[in-house]
């Protein structure tokens, strides 16, 4: 018997991350801090896990509206990833269907108008294994997490702190969500 088992990609910059992500690279290990110049898109049809214990920040041109990824297919961050949002803009964006896991990782000092650390549509999916979220802000509702109607979250561990928001600080949820507490 043999077995196969996923190659690891190792990124050190903007454009070798974006096209490890559009090459269905499916194993990203981050080799140095990486400063994006424009946000990343985890299509539909693509499983990404980015591992290491380096920096993904944004450079000045985001705004307020932007997102370090827009999830539409499976995005995991790994232990060790720390997501940092300058102020300037926001985390991660769930689109409808997709899933993002947050197994260890940190995501501080984000912001936007909802969800200034992670913004879940409907039909989107973020299940929390472990991490922490700090620092962020929204300026309407959601400073840490928002849940628009109809998404679904699970949390098993990890801290939401520090967070602020017009309305619900850590997590703002609408109504038909499926919340789990594990």
């Amino acid at each position: 018997v043999v077995a196969i088992l996923p190659l690891s990609l190792t990124v050190n910059d903007y454009t070798s991350l974006k096209s490890a992500i559009e090459g269905g690279e499916t194993e990203i290990v981050l080799g140095d801090n990486i400063i994006l110049d424009a946000p990343l898109l985890i299509d539909e049809m693509v499983t990404v896990t980015i591992s290491g214990t380096y920096t993904i920040s944004l450079a000045g041109t985001f705004g307020r509206g932007d997102r370090h990824f827009y999830v539409q297919g499976e995005l995991t961050l790994a232990d060790g990833i720390i997501l940092d949002g300058g102020r300037i803009a926001g985390g991660v964006e769930v689109k409808d269907n997709g899933s993002f896991v947050m197994d260890g990782a940190q995501i501080s000092d984000c912001r936007s108008e909802y969800g200034g650390g992670v913004k879940v549509m409907p039909g989107g999916f973020f299940d929390i294994i472990d991490g922490t979220i700090s620092g962020c802000a929204a300026d309407g509702m959601g400073g840490g997490i928002y849940l628009y109607a109809d998404s679904d979250m699970t949390l098993s561990a990890g801290t939401i702190e520090g967070c602020s928001a017009h309305f619900g600080a850590g997590i703002y949820m609408m109504s038909d969500n499926k919340v789990t507490f594990e």
